[in-house]
């Protein structure tokens, strides 16, 4: 979990101070990036990010659409996660290979 006064200072104002501890307590990357990793192994098939967070809602997920993306980006970052095409204007994405 995030440190709450490494993202805000004592002089901040109160609506900064407030951001900052709903911030504090948001998933990490890693975490989101287990849930589409799941996610996308138990459908076997490439996604777009809309179809992951759908996908996601229905297993019972409770992660938002946004940071959802972010732990795609996680994966694709690493090489975990290629793209693969586009589909309804979305680029779509599929688990490496091996």
């Amino acid at each position: 979990m995030t440190n709450l006064f490494t993202l805000a200072r004592s002089t901040d104002p109160d609506t900064s101070k407030a951001a900052a501890r709903r911030a504090s307590t948001v998933r990490d990357d890693s975490a989101a990036a287990d849930v589409v990793r799941a996610v996308m192994s138990d459908v076997g098939r490439p996604m777009t990010d809309p179809e992951i967070a759908g996908a996601a809602r229905v297993r019972g997920h409770k992660v938002s659409d946004g940071r959802l993306r972010h732990g795609r980006k996680w994966l694709s970052d690493r090489g975990l996660l290629v793209e693969c095409g586009r589909r309804d204007g979305c680029r779509v994405w599929r688990l490496a290979l091996g």
